[in-house]
C-alpha cells in the first residue's frame, strides 16, 4: 500500500520503554495529525510485526492489532504527570532495568505501557517510590499543573484501563468512529 523511507520495526521492550520507539513515534505522529491534538499516546500489543519499507495492509494490521477508535481528551499538567508516573511503573530497576512482574504475571500486559509523543520529560527510572518523572515540557516550555492540552489515545485507554484511572473523568473533546488501524491505512495509502 505504500513505500516508506525505512523499516519501522519493534525493538527489545525494555529498550523501547527506556529510549523510545521510532515505530511508536510514527503511529503517534499520524494520530496527532489526524486529530490535531497536542499530545498523542499509543501502545503495542504483546507481539507486533512492525512496518516494513514496502508496506502491506497486513503489516499495519499486525502492528496495530486492537479494534480501538481514537478519542481526544482535555488533560492538565497535573493529570499528565500522574499518567506518566503510572506508565513508568512498567520498568523496575535493581542494578538493571527490567519489566515489572505485574506486567508479566499472571498474564503479559505490555499493551498497558504507553508511548507519549508531543512532550519531553525528565525520567529517572532508578527512583524507588514514585516521582520518576521530573520536569515535563511542551514545545520547550515547562508544563505547569494547571496547563491544559488535548491528548489523543485509544478508547480502551480512555476508560482508565491498565491502571490509568486518571483518564476516566476527563472532558472528551472529540471521539472518532473510525478504527485507528483504518486511520493508519488511509494515511499510508495517501502517501
Amino acid at each position: 500500500i505504500a513505500k516508506l523511507s525505512r523499516d519501522y520495526l519493534p525493538e527489545d521492550k525494555i529498550k523501547m520503554a527506556t529510549e523510545g520507539s521510532a515505530l511508536a513515534d510514527l503511529i503517534n505522529k499520524i494520530q496527532m495529525e489526524y486529530t490535531s491534538s497536542d499530545i498523542s499516546i499509543t501502545s503495542f500489543a504483546n507481539v507486533v510485526s512492525g512496518l516494513k519499507k514496502n508496506l502491506t495492509t497486513r503489516d499495519v494490521l499486525n502492528t496495530y492489532r486492537f479494534p480501538n477508535t481514537a478519542i481526544v481528551l482535555e488533560i492538565d499538567g497535573k493529570t499528565l504527570r500522574e499518567a506518566l508516573e503510572q506508565n513508568y511503573t512498567y520498568i523496575e530497576y535493581n542494578g538493571e532495568y527490567k519489566i515489572a512482574k505485574r506486567f508479566l504475571e499472571p498474564k503479559e500486559e505490555h499493551y498497558n505501557f504507553d508511548f507519549f509523543y508531543g512532550i519531553n520529560f525528565e525520567l529517572n527510572l532508578k527512583k524507588e517510590n514514585g516521582n520518576k518523572i521530573g520536569k515535563i515540557y511542551f514545545k520547550e516550555k515547562e508544563i505547569k499543573n494547571e496547563d491544559k492540552f488535548s491528548i489523543v489515545m485509544n478508547n480502551y485507554r480512555a476508560t482508565g484501563a491498565g491502571g490509568f484511572d486518571m483518564y476516566k473523568n476527563l472532558k472528551v473533546l472529540k471521539s472518532y468512529d473510525k478504527e485507528i488501524s483504518e486511520i493508519l491505512l488511509n494515511y499510508f495509502r495517501n502517501l
